[in-house]
């Protein structure tokens, strides 16, 4: 009994519904707190068939009963966690050459629907809300993407996003993949990046202007 008491004060003390935004950590927690779990059922039910050859009542442990239920609920939330994280991770391999902003926005809506669709029990959960939140950091990076994509974005205006995030990385077509892109954490950056690609584009705008009056200059025959 007092092991399983332990297992339950530990479980809500330290277990993977405290562990603030690292859900990392918290799915490390949920295989470790599983794998206990398991194991003291396993003692449970050893212990339960001895009582019963003497004929001794068998008592529930409620303890495990509760962790079991609360494990359950976190396992709706870090399911899609960490199906959301290998999504992610695929998508990182794509060539930026080749980004597909609606796959990404089907994808990450997938998701955001699998959450909407969680009873209340685990909706209410502050872990369900963190999800939530980086689920929605992802989906508000999808137009910055977009906006990057702009034609007028030259080598100096990719520098200066590089010196804005504090991240770096090589600009090979045949290389460059959206990784980089998510390592940058765009939403964190939506001014700066709407600063540089509106600069972008009316420097583009001069650059053509200034093009044709020169095709212009060049054209003309003087009388």
């Amino acid at each position: 009994q007092g092991r399983t008491d332990g297992f339950r004060e530990k479980f809500t003390q330290y277990g993977p519904a405290q562990v603030g935004s690292d859900l990392d950590k918290g799915a490390e927690l949920m295989v470790k707190f599983q794998q206990e779990l398991k194991q003291l059922e396993a003692e449970r039910q050893e212990l339960g068939v001895a009582q019963s050859l003497f004929s001794l009542p068998i008592q529930p442990s409620e303890e495990l009963i509760a962790v079991n239920k609360e494990l359950a609920r976190l396992e709706r939330i870090y399911q899609v966690y960490r199906a959301q994280k290998a999504a992610r991770e695929e998508w990182s391999q794509t060539l930026w050459s080749n980004l597909n902003i609606q796959m990404l926005e089907d994808g990450i809506a997938n998701f955001a629907t699998q959450i909407r669709r969680f009873p209340p029990e685990v909706k209410g959960l502050s872990l369900c809300k963190v999800l939530e939140g980086k689920l929605k950091e992802f989906k508000d990076s999808l137009p910055l993407l977009q906006d990057l994509k702009n034609e007028a974005l030259r080598d100096r205006h990719w520098k200066k996003l590089m010196e804005v995030t504090k991240k770096t990385f090589d600009m090979n077509p045949q290389t460059f993949t959206l990784a980089k892109l998510f390592e940058m954490e765009l939403h964190n950056f939506a001014e700066q990046i709407a600063d540089i690609t509106t600069c972008a584009t009316k420097e583009l705008s001069i650059e053509k202007g200034l093009s044709e009056v020169k095709d212009t200059w060049r054209t003309t025959e003087f009388e």
